[in-house]
């Protein structure tokens, strides 16, 4: 269902509470960056790698030294540890005049203030810095930041919006002269994306810098205007190029910023949380049929057979915490090839979506699995676990949807079960 983007409102409201905070908060450390969305879930994991360019042009003054180019290379990762929270690491490495400095240990937490249901996601992300480099690229103070991050979708296919507004601590190299100034500011910032076709999506960043500690505050404005690239490689890889540029030209950021990012997202495990209440709760059901047995004879037989049904159930969820969805086609020329390949699959575990027979082709002599981009190696074992040898491929065409690998049933298994 579409939600309406109510982005202004929630970013006013923002506003007020990141003016608040700078009563509170007078150091921030690290650079804010877009989260690309809400707080991971429990087990799921984000691997980021941010390529970044920085240059300056010439200096304003004939006396004042011309500034290098800054290459900043940023691994992180990021971690769903339990409901309601995800942790970030990274290891920033900054290249300056030939010189090469790890800036520092970066730490960030998240915790949502909204899940999305009925507006866009917003997240509180607590931020910092620890272990600089001795003697650091800049100044390496560390500190602590604080930022509100908010996500929405207009629609299900519409454009994505991103963006956040909080308090950053950082080091401004200035245009006049050499070295940097560590300065507190205020970061506001947006991000939409259009979608173009299945894999593409064009956009345009804004960065609004407005700085409140440190020499000539008045100066200390930025207004960064990036258009952005993005392609999607698979659903949990994405590849984001931006390039941008300082409108207001004051010296204090860089006047002109190449970004690259590639952002891996592996499809997270089924949580082990909710796993083990599903058992809990299978568990409790057997306890209530037990109680309720009577001493007659057919109620105990009955309640004997529930019993018997809720513990199949029970092995079968334990042994589903790695199943495949699979879907059989039937082209042994016999209805019980497909039977016995059905079976096989429930006692693995598996789960049947659907069953297609095709008894106007034809019959094919070898069983064969096909298997969706990305479960290969499920499809090996699956093929492993059957009685015979079975041909593994990729499955082409494409599967059809809700299912990760389709059995091909030839008449060497019709002949098995005979």
């Amino acid at each position: 269902m579409a939600r309406r983007a109510r982005q202004p409102v929630v970013c006013r409201r923002l506003a007020i509470g990141a003016v608040s905070c700078a009563l509170v908060l007078p150091a921030v450390a690290g650079a804010l960056e877009f989260r690309d969305g809400a707080v991971l879930d429990e087990g799921a994991t984000e691997h980021r790698f941010d390529l970044e360019q920085r240059s300056w042009d010439a200096p304003s003054t004939d006396d004042a030294e011309p500034r290098d180019d800054v290459l900043r290379l940023a691994p992180s990762a990021r971690f769903g540890l339990g409901p309601g929270y995800d942790v970030r690491v990274g290891l920033p490495v900054h290249e300056e005049d030939g010189r090469r400095d790890l800036h520092g240990l970066e730490l960030e937490l998240g915790l949502p203030l909204a899940d999305g249901e009925a507006g866009p996601d917003v997240t509180l992300a607590v931020h910092g810095r620890l272990l600089p480099a001795d003697p650091p690229l800049g100044s390496g103070t560390e500190g602590v930041g604080v930022a509100v991050h908010l996500s929405d979708r207009l629609g299900d296919e519409g454009a994505y919006l991103d963006g956040f507004i909080g308090l950053e601590r950082t080091d401004v190299a200035f245009r006049d002269g050499p070295g940097y100034e560590a300065v507190n500011r205020i970061h506001y910032a947006n991000r939409i994306e259009q979608p173009i076709g299945a894999r593409w999506a064009v956009g345009a960043e804004v960065h609004t810098l407005i700085g409140l500690t440190g020499e000539e505050v008045q100066n200390q404005f930025g207004f960064d205007l990036r258009p952005v690239i993005r392609f999607d490689a698979s659903e949990s890889t994405t590849l984001r190029a931006s390039v941008g540029r300082d409108r207001a030209d004051r010296g204090v950021v860089p006047e002109s910023t190449v970004q690259l990012s590639l952002v891996h997202r592996p499809e997270p495990p089924t949580p082990r949380r909710e796993l083990e209440a599903r058992l809990a709760e299978l568990e409790a059901g057997q306890e209530r049929l037990g109680r309720q047995a009577d001493g007659t004879t057919a109620r105990q037989a009955r309640h004997a057979g529930r019993l018997a049904v809720h513990e199949e159930r029970l092995d079968l969820l334990q042994r589903r915490a790695g199943s495949l969805d699979v879907e059989v086609v039937n082209r042994s020329g016999e209805r019980v090839g497909a039977d016995a390949v059905i079976e096989h699959l429930e006692e693995l575990g598996h789960r049947v979506v659907r069953r297609m027979e095709r008894p106007g082709d034809e019959v094919q002599e070898t069983t064969f699995v096909h298997y969706r981009e990305g479960h290969e190696s499920a499809a090996v074992e699956l093929g492993e676990a059957l009685p015979q040898i079975q041909e593994v491929i990729a499955a082409e065409p494409e599967l059809g949807r809700g299912a990760h690998v389709r059995v091909v049933v030839g008449s060497d298994f019709a002949a098995e079960e005979d």
